[in-house]
C-alpha cells in the first residue's frame, strides 16, 4: 500500500532511528498524541512500541454502535491478559466527531478502555483518505509491522481470536 504524504515528511529523522524501533508503519501515524481516559496522555510510538496488531475503530459519538465495541473489548480483553505467544493488541479510537464536547462524551461512554486520537489531530483525515473509510463504524483490525489491513468487517471482530490474528503474523515479527 502506497502512502500519501510518505515522501512529505522528513526521511532523515527514521534513518536515525536504532534498527530495532524502524517500523514499516506510515511515518505520518508515529508520534502522533494519543488520549485515554481523558487522564491518560502518550504518543502512538511509545504504545505501538511491542505491538502487532492494531485495531483502527473509525466512529463518532452520534452513531456508536455499543455491541460492536463490546466485541472488540473481550478480544481485547483476551489479548490484554496474553496466553503465551498471543500477540499483543491495541485499539485507538479514530473519532470523527467535529465536536469536542461529543468527542469527550464518546471518550466517557464506551472509549475509555483505549487509546484515542484527537478529533482535530491531522492524523485522522489521512487515515480515512488511505483506509478509504466512506462509512461509520468502520472497524479495521491492521498488522503494526507493515499497516497491512487484516479484516475490514467488524462483524468478524468478535468471531476473531487471538490465535487467528497471531495466524497471518509472520513469526519472525512476534519475537
Amino acid at each position: 500500500m502506497t502512502w500519501k504524504y510518505e515522501q512529505e515528511l522528513d526521511e532523515e529523522a527514521e534513518e536515525t532511528r536504532p534498527a530495532t524501533e524502524k517500523k514499516k508503519w506510515p511515518p505520518f501515524v508515529m508520534e502522533k498524541t494519543v488520549v485515554k481516559n481523558r487522564s491518560q496522555v502518550s504518543d502512538t510510538t511509545t504504545i505501538l512500541k511491542d505491538v502487532q496488531v492494531l485495531v483502527l475503530l473509525f466512529s463518532s459519538y452520534s452513531i456508536d454502535n455499543y455491541e460492536e465495541y463490546i466485541g472488540i473489548n473481550r478480544l481485547y480483553q483476551k489479548c490484554k491478559e496474553r496466553a503465551a505467544g498471543a500477540p499483543r493488541l491495541e485499539v485507538i479510537y479514530v473519532p470523527l466527531d467535529r465536536d469536542i464536547l461529543e468527542f469527550t462524551m464518546a471518550l466517557d461512554s464506551c472509549h475509555s478502555n483505549w487509546w484515542s486520537f484527537i478529533p482535530s489531530d491531522k492524523v485522522v483525515p489521512m487515515l480515512v483518505h488511505n483506509y478509504g473509510i466512506v462509512e461509520v463504524p468502520t472497524v479495521l483490525v491492521v498488522r503494526v509491522m507493515d499497516g497491512k489491513v487484516v479484516s475490514r468487517r467488524p462483524r468478524d471482530l468478535p468471531h476473531l481470536n487471538a490465535w487467528t490474528l497471531l495466524n497471518d503474523i509472520p513469526t519472525r515479527a512476534r519475537q
